[in-house]
């Protein structure tokens, strides 16, 4: 009778763990990734792409769902897939369009016909509300929206839905930030410099802590910050 017992209670042990999963598996989650390539430096597309290599690696696990568009001339469109591979297929299409720092602040100075930043600016809110209101149906839970920018001198798109349940988390990695990534001050004093670079790194700051999230930081580790984003999303 002893031993029938001992064999029932190490099958129902069994049945749990099996139920239950890997010790330490983490549940799946769902990344949305927009790419903001008007607002990226050409110079670091190589580290625009290292970084979007390192995010399907290490942050999308099996079993997580992903969405991936830029909102400019790369013209990236990946609807939910299960499928990492599909990412890294279209991460070779993708590359910088931003406008060089020297030109942004001409024109924020008004030493130019037009506002080409605000124009730029514009085209991005729009192409990320358009992403939004595409994807509207299936973000009926949380969902860990990936924000690729250098970011913006006077406004930053905002992904708040109304008329939602869902949270969608922002968090914000500036390509600029990696190691060996270009700087490019060319033709720029250093009060510009300063300035832009206060601005540019605020808006993403804003963004993506209004939201829930937050952004990566100078020095901060980006492995590091991909696995804190996995747990908070994850939790």
């Amino acid at each position: 009778m002893d031993v029938r017992h001992a064999l029932k209670v190490a099958v129902v042990a069994a049945a749990t763990l099996i139920a239950a999963g890997p010790a330490g598996a983490q549940p799946a989650a769902r990344w949305l990734i927009i790419v903001d390539d008007l607002h990226l430096d050409f110079r670091n597309t190589g580290h625009l792409r290292t970084l979007l290599k390192t995010i399907a690696a290490e942050l999308i696990h099996d079993g997580d769902q992903v969405a991936l568009h830029s909102t400019g001339p790369s013209s990236v469109s990946v609807a939910w897939t299960h499928d990492r591979s599909v990412v890294d297929s279209v991460i070779k299409k993708i590359y910088g369009n931003g406008l060089k720092v020297s030109d942004i602040l001409a024109i924020t100075q008004g030493l130019t016909p037009t506002n080409e930043v605000d124009h730029r600016a514009t085209l991005a809110l729009s192409r990320v509300n358009e992403i939004i209101a595409v994807l509207d149906p299936a973000l009926d839970r949380e969902i860990g929206v990936i924000y690729i920018s250098n970011g913006y001198v006077d406004r930053s798109p905002s992904l708040t839905r109304a008329g939602s349940s869902a949270r969608l988390p922002v968090f914000a990695l500036d390509p600029r930030l990696l190691p060996g990534a270009i700087v490019d001050a060319r033709g720029v004093d250093a009060a510009g410099w300063n300035a832009y670079w206060a601005a540019t790194r605020n808006s993403l700051r804003a963004l993506s802590e209004q939201s829930g999230g937050f952004s990566l930081e100078e020095g901060q580790d980006l492995a590091g910050t991909l696995a804190r984003i996995s747990d908070l999303v994850r939790q």
